[in-house]
């Protein structure tokens, strides 16, 4: 059945098949704790100390378990920030707000259009109903600080498409772009599908392409 796996799970579809196949996923590579404690250590050096509001950008969230120490940490600096977070997965996006809610035990909002909301005196959230490719960001916050994608390139129906979306329209000049991506030794023999490792990223666009090209020149700005 590996070997015949070219598409990977709908994130949108009913049911708990993508739910039970990311929890494999998980356990396959192992490295979830690392994860969270690459973030939780370096993200916060790399934002500046004198900026009074950070935005932040996650794509795929999930159940918000990696990022809400980090916010917790990022806000208590005196600091205003503003989080968006994509989940089109059901299970993942109300595990989020189960989680949110008891992190900072108070309750979030249906703001209307697939989005919730949640604020606190220094953190403003906004969760996300949709895919990346629909997402479409707030005018006042076309661009963000610091943008994350953790294991959720896999899923991006162009990921030179995504790539260029990521560094040339949401990511601020002086923003910082962080990509969490399996390793090839980390998955499945006979995984095919696009961008199934860490290597793809580069390797699958032209060397020529503005999108290659950025993301050598940026190379402290982008993190893979």
């Amino acid at each position: 059945m590996l070997a015949k796996l070219e598409l990977l799970p709908d994130l949108a579809a009913p049911g708990v098949l993508y739910d039970r196949g990311f929890k494999f996923f998980l356990d396959s590579v192992d490295n979830s704790l690392s994860q969270k404690y690459w973030i939780n250590e370096n993200i916060p050096e790399l934002l500046p100390s004198n900026q009074s509001q950070i935005s932040v950008l996650s794509v795929g969230c999930g159940d918000g378990s990696t990022e809400l120490d980090l916010l917790t940490s990022l806000s208590k600096k005196g600091r205003k920030v503003i989080y968006h977070g994509i989940e089109p997965n059901a299970i993942h996006r109300s595990r989020f707000l189960q989680n949110l809610e008891s992190k900072f035990c108070s309750k979030a909002s249906d703001k209307g259009d697939g989005i919730a909301g949640f604020q606190t005196s220094n953190l403003e959230m906004l969760l996300f109903n949709c895919a990346f490719e629909e997402f479409q960001p707030l005018q006042e916050f076309q661009q963000y600080d610091l943008i994350m994608c953790g294991h959720s390139l896999y899923y991006a129906r162009s990921l030179s498409a995504s790539l260029h979306r990521l560094l040339f329209e949401l990511l601020s000049s002086d923003g910082h772009l962080v990509i969490v991506h399996a390793t090839s030794n980390g998955l499945p023999q006979g995984a095919t599908s696009p961008a199934r490792c860490s290597a793809d990223v580069p390797n699958r666009m032209d060397p020529e392409t503005p999108v290659f090209l950025t993301m050598l020149r940026k190379k402290k700005h982008a993190y893979c």
